[in-house]
């Protein structure tokens, strides 16, 4: 009987921080854990608010798998430098106006901030203020079809 007791006891929870010991080993090994080699770059803020703050919408997929191959910050660095001078300084200037743009007049809607850094100004806008919503118009886009609309909501505005 005593023997059971024992076995029974092995398994009950120890006591107050006996307990709590391998949280805290958990805690400390992610917070002390290196990241990966393959996403070191990302994982510095300013790469990372580069990434999904400001090219977000216009990084093609193998230039951001690309990106995020990359180890050293100088390489990251070189790789800004390179995706800017590959699109040219009008580009870059465009970009940058369209984004400050899309920000003021849509703060809280993606889907017209990431059209309109994408793609421009749409061809037409019809406002509903009433009903809540706008509807965009572009007459040609790359790989949607001719007349492309886009509804979204302004009650959140």
């Amino acid at each position: 009987m005593n023997r059971i007791r024992r076995v029974l006891q092995m398994n009950q929870p120890a006591p107050g921080p006996v307990r709590a010991l391998p949280l805290v080993l958990l805690a400390v090994s992610i917070l002390s854990a290196q990241p990966t080699d393959a996403h070191r770059c990302a994982s510095l803020l300013q790469h990372q608010t580069w990434l999904t703050t400001q090219v977000q919408w216009i990084i093609e997929e193998p230039e951001r798998a690309a990106f995020l191959r990359l180890k050293e910050p100088a390489e990251c660095d070189r790789f800004v430098e390179q995706f800017w001078q590959r699109r040219g300084t009008a580009a870059k200037a465009e970009h940058e106006r369209r984004m400050q743009w899309a920000a003021a007049r849509y703060p809280e809607l993606e889907t017209p901030r990431r059209l309109y850094v994408q793609f421009g100004p749409p061809d037409e806008i019809e406002s509903h203020p009433k009903e809540g919503y706008e509807a965009w118009r572009y007459r040609s886009l790359p790989g949607k079809e001719k007349n492309y609309t886009v509804r979204f909501d302004r009650k959140s505005r």
